[in-house]
This record gives C-alpha cells, structure tokens and sequence, in this order.
C-alpha cells in the first residue's frame, strides 16, 4: 500500500499499548512522524512501555516523540502537548484520542473523584487538545481529528454499571459531531469510530483469559488501526462521523491489515468483514455486564474495554 501520510505529524494520546500503540505504529508505516503520549515514559504495563512503543516506532525510519503527562489530571494545561509537538516536529496533522479511562460501576458506587477523573481523560483532555489544534489546520487548509469512542455510548447500548463510560464517550461523541460542523468547509474533519467488538488489547487479553469476556466478542486491535488510518486520511467531506470499524471497512471493502500495512490478517479480508459483524453482534437484552470484571484489586485506571 503507499504511504497515504507521508510528511504528516500525528499526536496518539494513550500510545503505550493496545489500540495507540497499534495505531501509532500504522501511521508510522503509513509515512507520518508521531508523537506519542501517556502517563509516563518508562513505566511497564502490561508488558509494554511507551519507550517501548516508541523504539517501534523509530525502526520504522520515521521520528517519534514521547511526551509523559497525565491526561486525568485538569490542572495540567494540556495545550502545551501540541505546543511541544509542533516546536520539535513541526504542525500537526493528525490527532487521535485514544487515551481513556474505563470503569464499569453502578451509578450508587462511584467515587465522584473516580468520576471527574473519567471525565477529564475522556472528555476534556480531548476537547482541550481538538481546541488546541484546529486553528493551526483551519489556518493550513487540512486536518484530521480521530477520537476513539465505545458503543456503550450509544443510547441504546445502555448497561448496568455504564453511566460513566457510556456518559463520558457519548459527550465526546457529539463533541466530535458539533466539532465536525463548526469546521465544515475549512479542509478540516473531525470523526469518531469505535471498535465493533471488544478491542483485544493487552488488558482485554486477560478478562477473556479470566473468563470475563468471550473471545468471539473481540477482534485485533489492528482493526481499530485500519480504520483509523481510513479516517485520518478521508476527504474533507467525510466529517462528522459515528461509526464502527469494521462497518466502516465493511463499506469502503476494506481488508484489515497488520500494523505494517501490508499483510491482510487472517480471517478479516474484506469479504469477511460482514460475517465478523455479525457474528459480534450483540442485542441490547443480552449486552455484557462488565461490572467487577477487573476484580477487587483494581486500583488505577485500566485500558478501556470498549465493546
């Protein structure tokens, strides 16, 4: 496949592992220089670090940038992330959202200190980096935005233990639509897509190896990446998107690729991708409760589980 972001600068907030990680990786690939942020540098989760990612990133030949800041805490000003990023790699062109915080508790349990946290990595750190980016694009002519979302999001998807989550990535949602709008016709767009399964992640990996989610529920993290890569590189009328992954690639008839872009992974050629959704296909009568899934050790804030 061409480098279909040759000469762009992305930012890839949550770039330590999972979907960042493969996402930053695929634009990488696809010919951009990225800048990759997460709480710390060095710090090992999981079994992967965002040093780690960005030695990945690095062997592609492209430049990468690691920036450590803490996107749930609000005193930080998060502007200067985009600051930092312009002066050592130049304008950005992309920025995708990932970085999330993901919890599934009954509304009557919740810590309000736990909730505020949720929204200021799922909400506010994006609108203050999208605010923080758009001037410079609309003043250049183009830009893409991505944030990553959840069908929990989605009314109908409502779930036990989902107020938070659902609430928080539904405000990013129609951020994004109203963003979308505001830009109309200035060569910038702002779209949303979220995963159609459960995005196996590093974290996911080990709720379906606990028996807490059904590995048919999930699908690669590569998934997530290819549509991203579709979305950040769409024309100027394609804006304001809500979509799913798979949907999406389904409609263009889009294979999903490794992060390489290059090899098509087994059984997600583009002639597979209406079987997989609907073999993930879940009714809002029978939607997972992951309330407790991450056990009563859970102390930080996980990877988000977005189905």
């Amino acid at each position: 496949m061409p480098a279909s972001c040759a000469g762009k600068v992305a930012v890839v907030t949550g770039g330590s592992r999972g979907i960042g990680r493969a996402t930053a990786l695929r634009l990488a690939h696809e010919g951009a220089d990225v800048a990759l942020v997460a709480r710390d540098i060095d710090g090992e989760r999981l079994g992967r670090s965002l040093a780690g990612t960005i030695e990945e990133v690095r062997a592609t030949g492209r430049r990468a940038l690691p920036i450590a800041a803490d996107l749930t805490d609000g005193s930080i000003r998060r502007a200067s992330i985009i600051e930092q990023v312009e002066a050592e790699l130049g304008p950005v062109d992309i920025l995708v959202n990932n970085a999330a915080m993901s919890v599934f508790k009954d509304v009557v349990d919740w810590n309000l200190d736990k909730v505020r946290a949720m929204q200021e990595v799922n909400v506010l750190a994006p609108w203050e980096l999208c605010a923080a980016v758009v001037p410079g694009m609309v003043a250049r002519g183009s830009g893409w935005i991505v944030n990553i979302s959840t069908g929990v999001a989605e009314p109908d998807r409502a779930r036990p233990g989902g107020a938070a989550y659902g609430g928080t990535k539904a405000m990013l949602d129609q951020m994004t639509r109203c963003l979308a709008l505001e830009v109309a016709g200035t060569g910038v767009v702002a779209n949303v897509v979220s995963p159609q399964g459960a995005s196996l992640t590093e974290f996911v990996g080990q709720l379906v190896d606990r028996g807490a989610l059904d590995a048919e529920l999930t699908e690669p993290v590569e998934a997530m990446a290819e549509a991203v890569v579709v979305l950040a590189t769409a024309p100027a009328d394609v804006n304001g998107l809500v979509v799913r992954d798979l949907q999406l690639l389904a409609e263009l008839g889009r294979a999903v690729h490794d992060v390489t872009g290059v090899v098509v992974l087994d059984g997600y050629a583009a002639s597979d991708l209406a079987t997989r959704i609907r073999d993930m296909g879940e009714s809002p009568a029978n939607s997972r409760d992951l309330r407790g899934a991450w056990g009563s050790s859970w102390g930080g804030a996980p990877e988000a589980v977005t189905p």
